[in-house]
């Protein structure tokens, strides 16, 4: 129940793709538990996700506030309603000849980043100098909390780059959409091969030094909650370099904050009181 609220939550912004992922990590859960794969369960979902992914264009029409991402009066009651007005929405399209599919990418595209490579492979260097670490020098400003600068640079600020640079959308596009390009495509962009040799090289680091944070590991201890919300958010194929790191060290301090708090709650409520039995 507790998985199904998660993923109704993290689409509710009308966005499959943090959906995707939480139900993928469920799906791995389970399998590595039971170990068994739920073929009918994992078919009707990929159903649903298809539907789901046939219908968000007309629904994020009739739900996006313009030239935003974000959802107009938005509010956990209206929830239901709009789930439900999204899968209609994607039935409607398949029965009436999927004329609103062209418009977006199919979910075989969203769920590969293939040609997003061979695109920057393409064009680069010949038709477009690489960037020379332009994507990753945003890092910085990223770091920087919002309430020190309100104006502070935009966690999408490296895709929105490469996909202008690219010919992917139009400036004025990316106030409204977001394209997933990925590490080794961003990687290509900056460096060429010897930039995605070192993406991947960093990238098996990181997953190395995470496995052997949690092997020894208590299945409730700091360094395996700080694992799992680390792989979470690696499933997210699409992140570039800046917004990674980003998500990783929020995802980060959340668990840390969540370790915390009974050691903080523990000392607010003072030393234990015992009480002795009078004779």
């Amino acid at each position: 129940g507790g998985v199904v609220v998660l993923i109704l939550l993290s689409i509710s912004n009308l966005l499959l793709v943090a959906g995707a992922i939480n139900l993928a990590a469920a799906v791995l859960g389970y399998v590595l538990a039971a170990k068994r794969i739920p073929w009918f369960s994992m078919g009707s979902v990929l159903v649903l996700v298809v539907v789901l992914n046939a219908g968000k264009y007309a629904t994020r029409s009739e739900y996006w506030a313009p030239d935003s991402q974000s959802v107009q009066s938005a509010s956990l009651l209206g929830l239901p309603a709009m789930m439900l007005n999204w899968f209609t929405a994607g039935v409607d399209t398949f029965v009436s000849g999927a004329p609103r599919i062209r418009k977006g990418p199919s979910l075989l595209e969203r769920t590969s980043l293939l040609h997003m490579v061979l695109t920057v492979q393409q064009a680069t260097p010949e038709l477009i100098p690489y960037l020379d670490g332009e994507t990753y020098a945003m890092l910085p400003a990223m770091l920087i909390p919002r309430f020190l600068e309100p104006d502070k640079l935009e966690s999408q600020a490296a895709l929105n780059l490469l996909s202008v640079r690219y010919g992917q959308e139009r400036e004025e596009d990316t106030e409204k959409t977001t394209v997933g390009w990925g590490l080794v495509a961003e990687a290509y962009a900056n460096f060429g091969n010897l930039g995605v040799m070192t993406a991947g090289l960093l990238l098996g680091a990181l997953c190395g030094m995470l496995m052997r944070l949690s092997t020894t590991a208590g299945v409730a201890s700091v360094a395996m909650l700080v694992t799992v919300s680390s792989a979470l958010t690696l499933c997210n194929v699409e992140f570039d370099f800046s917004s990674l790191i980003m998500s990783l060290l929020q995802s980060t301090a959340g668990v840390l904050i969540f370790a915390a708090l009974p050691r903080f709650v523990r000392r607010r409520s003072g030393p234990p009181v015992s009480y002795a039995l009078k004779k």
